[in-house]
């Protein structure tokens, strides 16, 4: 479909006059063609960047016009940058991008992930920032300009947050926690909060993420942060704060949690597949996979009988 599209794309803009809007637009969508086209086929990319630059010549100085095109148009180019390893044109562009100061949290990401490469940590740290308070816009307002594609980062973003590498960046930049906190008590939200109890540990990180977790009591992400850190760190206050959130998901997996502590395996393991039902999480089907070999045989007996792929594991 792409292919077919790519050449529709390329007989379109033939009858255009180069420059014109509507050859803009087209250029545009040739370029995220492209794009699409070059995890098939690799030589594609240098196609990327040749377009997505022939786009900028035509339309400099003419941002506003265009408002969304020319932002995404710079998440192709340096999705190609990255994979060629171009990296001089790589830094370049995303500089030249967070000038714009775009409402988009994909390219705060992509700099978190280029300054921390250069050990650059507080730019880094700052641009985390950046990508938590996109993201919480994006959950008060789903329609904000520019926040259109927000959820999608959400779980890098996650998996930035609840990295180890994370922690120990934070506290080689120690004056972070006071621009954070400020930030907080400006903003507010849940992404920045979670940030912030990062930074946290011992009895502080308790007492924030306990905030954090009845502030946003239906979000099973928070609750989760909150009821791990008790997991690992005072397992009688886990069973006596569980119930407050038994109408959660994320119950199922600390319920069971504390049946294994138990000893009791049978009713742990019952617990485990009810959650991994609801929740389809992928760390708990590798744990329990680990656990009990014996589940693999059972969940491939299942996929087939759904008409899976036989490898899809669960």
């Amino acid at each position: 479909k792409a292919y077919r599209n790519l050449h529709l794309l390329n007989d379109e803009i033939k009858s255009l006059k180069k420059g014109e809007r509507d050859y803009n637009i087209k250029l545009f969508y040739i370029v995220q063609t492209y794009s699409i086209l070059s995890h098939d086929n690799r030589e594609l990319l240098e196609k990327v960047v040749e377009k997505a630059q022939e786009f900028f010549q035509l339309t400099e100085g003419k941002e506003d016009e265009y408002k969304f095109f020319s932002f995404y148009i710079y998440n192709y180019l340096l999705g190609a940058l990255e994979r060629l390893g171009n990296f001089e044109l790589y830094g370049k562009y995303l500089l030249e991008i967070l000038e714009k100061d775009p409402p988009v949290p994909d390219f705060y990401l992509k700099a978190y992930s280029f300054f921390k490469k250069k050990q650059e940590l507080e730019k880094a740290i700052s641009n985390l920032v950046k990508v938590a308070v996109l993201l919480d816009e994006a959950e008060e307002n789903p329609f904000r300009e520019g926040v259109a594609f927000a959820t999608d980062r959400v779980l890098e973003f996650y998996r930035v947050i609840t990295s180890e590498e994370l922690v120990a960046d934070l506290k080689q930049v120690p004056e972070i926690r006071n621009f954070v906190e400020v930030k907080w008590k400006e903003k507010k939200g849940k992404n920045l909060g979670l940030i912030l109890a990062s930074i946290y540990d011992g009895n502080d990180k308790l007492k924030f993420l306990k905030k954090l977790a009845f502030r946003y009591r239906k979000d099973e992400f928070v609750v989760f942060m909150y009821l791990d850190f008790l997991s690992k760190n005072n397992f009688s206050l886990l069973q006596k704060e569980l119930p407050k959130f038994s109408d959660l998901t994320v119950s199922l997996f600390f319920k069971a949690l504390l049946f294994e502590k138990k000893g009791k395996y049978s009713e742990a393991l019952a617990l485990y597949c009810q959650y991994l039902e609801l929740a389809k999480d992928p760390w708990v089907a590798r744990y329990l996979l680990n656990r009990y070999p014996e589940l693999e045989k059972k969940w491939r007996e299942k996929a087939k009988k759904s008409d899976l792929p036989s490898d899809n594991g669960i």
